[in-house]
């Protein structure tokens, strides 16, 4: 027999806990550019308007009381911001329910939200997020930080924002953000492969499982093998929740001229998003580390 409680009540601190973590991140993101649009307004009205359950929650409303009067003002000074951002993290630091990890990953979907509410991303919004990302490295690892981490490196890389990397942008956080990609369009270039593998990635041999995927112009896939078998690694041929590194060949693959990226990399990409520990590697991260 039920007990006769509604399973909202039970669930709703947890909801409540990863909600503010996207708020916070909501706020960093929309106020980077140091002021509110009207897309910006809207996307803080609708996650007011949606959290209108835990209204009568005396603590809760002075968070959202604080946040219409930053709605109504029409910007977002950076004490205000902290205040704003003090007052989230007051409401959910104490809350075991969600470990730091995934408290993190919930701020950082908030936050590509925030970037994108207005249908742009600019050069001092991914500074910014690249100051956030360098001060949570204990996220790597974890699907979309490296992701995240390898866009921003190769669209950075000339210190401008092309057209078409900015449609891949959008696409890209609306994705993750789960929000619609506002100002996303058809035109949104393939950064692949290095778009899509880890920065600057840890690779171990002993015990782990290896895949390749792609064209090697320095070695054939039996010599790369080789190379793992003889660190104490196994390779596999096809992509699994066991799998530890997908090796992504620099030559890339016919496919990829075609389709976003290949079949490996999709199905790595994947099982990342269901929380497997799959890391996706470009093939001159592997030969540094045999070397």
């Amino acid at each position: 027999m039920g007990t006769g409680v509604p399973k909202y009540t039970v669930t709703a601190p947890k909801r409540l806990a990863r909600d503010l973590h996207v708020c916070e991140g909501l706020l960093r993101g929309i106020s980077a550019d140091g002021q509110i649009s009207e897309t910006e307004r809207d996307a803080l009205v609708t996650w007011l308007e949606a959290h209108r359950e835990f209204a009568d929650r005396a603590s809760f409303r002075e968070l959202t009381d604080s946040l219409w009067t930053a709605v109504n003002g029409g910007f977002l000074v950076p004490e205000t911001q902290a205040d704003l951002i003090w007052l989230c993290q007051r409401f959910t630091t104490p809350n075991a329910a969600y470990d730091a990890v995934t408290a993190s990953m919930q701020r950082l979907q908030g936050y590509l939200a925030g970037l994108i509410a207005d249908g742009r991303v600019t050069e001092r919004e991914l500074v910014q997020l690249r100051a956030w990302l360098d001060e949570h490295e204990a996220l790597r690892g974890h699907w979309p930080y490296d992701e995240v981490d390898s866009l921003l490196t190769a669209v950075m890389a000339d210190q401008r924002i092309t057209p078409e990397e900015h449609q891949t942008l959008l696409a890209y956080f609306a994705d993750f953000a789960e929000v619609p990609p506002a100002g996303a369009a058809e035109g949104a270039v393939n950064l692949m492969p290095k778009g899509v593998c880890a920065a600057d990635p840890r690779i171990e041999f002993a015990n782990r499982v290896f895949c390749f995927t792609g064209e090697s112009g320095r070695a054939s896939r039996d010599e790369m093998e080789v190379q793992v078998q003889q660190r104490g690694g196994h390779v596999r041929a096809s992509v699994s929740g066991h799998t530890d590194y997908l090796v992504v060949g620099a030559a890339g693959s016919p496919c990829w001229a075609f389709a976003c990226y290949g079949r490996k990399v999709e199905q790595a990409v994947n099982l990342r998003r269901e929380g497997h520990r799959v890391l996706i590697v470009h093939e001159n991260d592997f030969w540094d580390a045999v070397a």
